[in-house]
């Protein structure tokens, strides 16, 4: 018989393999959607974090000619800087010896009047009283705000016009023109990763800085790309935006605001380098599956070959029982349910072996009484035998010596009735002639079936038709028939019968 564990053992091992590699994948993939969102997170964080530093010097590289702008309204508020314009003269260059970002001052006096110019490229204009009633930086500026003009670009550098309106109508407005190449030095301090980097558009999604100055000095239309769009349509939240580069680079991005309306901080990465963590725990995941499916696949094997052994040792002693080893035994010494199991196969057996015992005992005893009875029906037999033969010779000699009798009358009758004698007496001799023929015939009979039964007479058969057989019948009923007045007829018949046609007409 083939071993019932040859192919269990390979189930048990398959499904606890198949149950591991189950558990382990749902939990890889678990883990992997986890690891996916926490870097996105991570990421986000990230950009976010270099955003808030980059944007904080961008804002403290704006609010230090904000914060001198606002001292000299001050002095001008206060009387120590009178409203000639010798005297905003020297304040506006102690203003611009103090900034190197500062291209150009100019005071617009409360008729909208700009009466004084400097610059450190162009000629100074002092006195010149220019209208500028209608220029934004008049009509537009408070004194609780910084106002920011359009970015310009002049040699291909970009610049912004700042200013604000002093507290008292006097003071005029004070408006400055500052050169934003030093942004080009805090987007460059502006990393992370090896690969990501920052820049800054201003609100019609021009490049305004970027590691790159050569990107700049092209003037490229930096709302093509999609997170300035996303930026400029305000709908990001600080959000991750994910999109591809025309020349198939997956990368990264977030947008965050600055201070000056419309100016934004854009961070970007390359996909593979900010989501270079999942991948690194993916690989990681795939190598622990796969080990813990060998591992697994191991412990299955193992443990299915420890749980298939007893259950084959327990069909192979089936097999023994059941060919007639009565007498084994299953030595399984364990103490769970296939122990259990081992036990109760040998109390089966056990009384298995109690019950063909006891069943060979009455076979036996049955024999015996059997044999006994055999032998007396075969004793009876034999006195039966006996009987009947001594019973058949008696008949024989019976019979044999009644009809020398019966012959001697059947004579004398016949004797008689030649004889003249009265026909009362003629009748009663064919009664007694009768009743001769009658007991002659019995005798003749009974000495046949004597002889039949000890064997010294056989038929001998063949076919007859009955025909003459029941016309030699009729003939010999015919006179009696007529005696007792009835009419005896026979049928004609084309029937034959295979039999002994003496014996049969005899009997």
């Amino acid at each position: 018989m083939r071993p019932l564990g040859h192919r269990l053992w390979q189930t048990y091992a398959l499904w606890v393999a198949g149950l591991v590699t189950l558990a382990l994948t749902v939990s890889g993939f678990v883990q992997l959607w986890l690891i996916q969102r926490e870097t996105r997170t991570a990421v986000q964080a990230q950009q976010a974090l270099e955003a808030t530093k980059a944007s904080a010097r961008i804002e403290r590289f704006i609010s230090q000619t904000g914060t001198l702008l606002g001292a000299s309204l001050s002095l001008l508020d206060s009387g120590h800087v009178g409203d000639a314009d010798a005297d905003v003269q020297i304040e506006l260059y102690r203003l611009m010896k103090q900034s190197r970002v500062v291209e150009e001052l100019y005071w617009i006096d409360q008729h909208g009047q700009e009466r004084v110019r400097i610059s450190r490229m162009g000629l100074d204009r002092i006195g010149q009283r220019e209208d500028r009633r209608q220029s934004p930086e008049f009509l537009q500026t408070s004194a609780e705000t910084m106002w920011f003009g359009p970015v310009t670009f002049a040699v291909n550098q970009p610049r912004v016009v700042m200013a604000r309106r002093g507290r008292r109508a006097e003071s005029g407005v004070l408006a400055a023109q500052i050169e934003l190449a030093q942004l080009r030095d805090i987007i460059e301090e502006t990393r992370f990763g090896s690969e990501g980097y920052a820049y800054v558009v201003d609100g019609d999604g021009r490049l305004l800085a970027h590691p790159d100055f050569l990107q700049v000095l092209a003037l490229p239309d930096g709302a093509s790309r999609p997170p300035v769009r996303a930026a400029m349509a305000g709908g990001n939240g600080g959000a991750l935006i994910e999109f591809d580069t025309p020349e198939g680079q997956a990368m990264v991005a977030r947008a965050a605001a600055l201070s000056v309306p419309g100016w934004r901080l854009i961070t970007e990465q390359p996909r593979t380098e900010a989501y270079a963590p999942v991948r690194r725990a993916l690989a990681t995941a795939l190598l622990m599956l796969v080990l813990a499916v060998l591992a697994g696949s191991g412990v299955g094997i193992v443990l299915a070959r420890r749980v298939v052994r007893p259950i084959q040792h327990l069909a192979e002693s089936a097999d023994r029982i059941g060919e007639g080893q009565l007498d084994y035994r299953i030595d399984l010494p364990r103490n769970d349910e296939l122990g259990q199991l081992a036990a109760r196969f040998n109390q089966m057996t056990e009384r298995l072996g109690d019950s063909l015992r006891l069943l060979e005992t009455r076979v036996t005893e049955r024999t015996q009484e059997l044999a006994e009875a055999n032998a007396m029906l075969d004793a009876r037999r034999q006195e039966a035998e006996l009987a009947s033969q001594a019973k058949t010779r008696f008949l024989a000699s019976a019979s044999h010596d009644l009809r020398q009798p019966l012959h001697t009358i059947s004579l004398l009758v016949g004797v008689l009735r030649r004889q003249a004698v009265a026909p009362e007496v003629g009748q009663l001799v064919g009664h007694i002639q009768s009743s001769v023929a009658a007991m002659e015939t019995l005798f003749v009979g009974l000495l046949d079936i004597s002889r039949l039964d000890a064997g010294m007479s056989r038929p001998v058969l063949g076919d007859h038709g009955l025909a003459e057989l029941l016309h030699r019948v009729a003939a010999s009923h015919a006179p009696e028939a007529e005696r007792k007045r009835l009419r005896l007829a026979v049928v004609p018949s084309r029937c034959a019968v295979r039999t002994d046609a003496v014996l049969l007409e005899r009997y």
